[in-house]
């Protein structure tokens, strides 16, 4: 269960840094910690605990990366500039109109967002 718990915290630790844009060192100065210390929370060798909560209100929710599996996480990872929003419906098996209210979502919370255009 420990073991399962430090994961969560690893995963949304990291998650908080990557939608940040933040190097490991920068993260660690970010949280003032050293970062041999980040570092280790990364790693799961310590257990974050409260630097999570801190990593989460420097970098809100509306600013991390959709948990996986989820529509938006599909649609963030599909909407590269290759593909039209049509063919990124019919990948993820939504309506096109669906697709669109999503990417328009995922813009709002200031994802980077390209769609190649129709025709």
């Amino acid at each position: 269960m420990a073991k399962k718990k430090a994961n969560d915290y690893r995963a949304r630790l990291i998650a908080a840094r990557m939608q940040a844009g933040l190097k490991r060192g920068e993260m660690a100065k970010a949280l003032w910690t050293p970062r041999s210390t980040y570092m280790q929370w990364e790693t799961v060798r310590r257990t974050p605990g409260i630097a999570v909560l801190a990593a989460e209100l420097l970098f809100p929710k509306s600013l991390r990366v959709p948990e996986e599996g989820t529509i938006m996480a599909q649609v963030l990872r599909l909407a590269d500039g290759q593909m039209t929003v049509t063919e990124i419906a019919s990948r993820i098996k939504r309506t096109r109109s669906h697709t669109h209210a999503v990417i328009n979502n995922l813009r709002k919370r200031g994802f980077s967002v390209m769609i190649k255009k129709e025709g």
